[in-house]
């Protein structure tokens, strides 16, 4: 999953299949599509995330 620093900006790193994310509880809805912000400021695509 690409990571990027801001929703709808460039790619910061890319997590691997499985890997765990920290979210900070805050989320943003741009053009349809829902971006969770991580502990460390940048954001995952909502599409992406599976809660557990």
């Amino acid at each position: 999953m690409n990571i990027r620093y801001q929703p709808n900006g460039g790619v910061q790193y890319v997590a691997r299949a499985g890997e765990q994310l920290y979210l900070t509880g805050v989320y943003q809805d741009i053009d349809g599509v829902r971006w969770y912000e991580l502990v460390d400021g940048n954001w995952a695509q909502g599409q992406y995330v599976r809660f557990e």
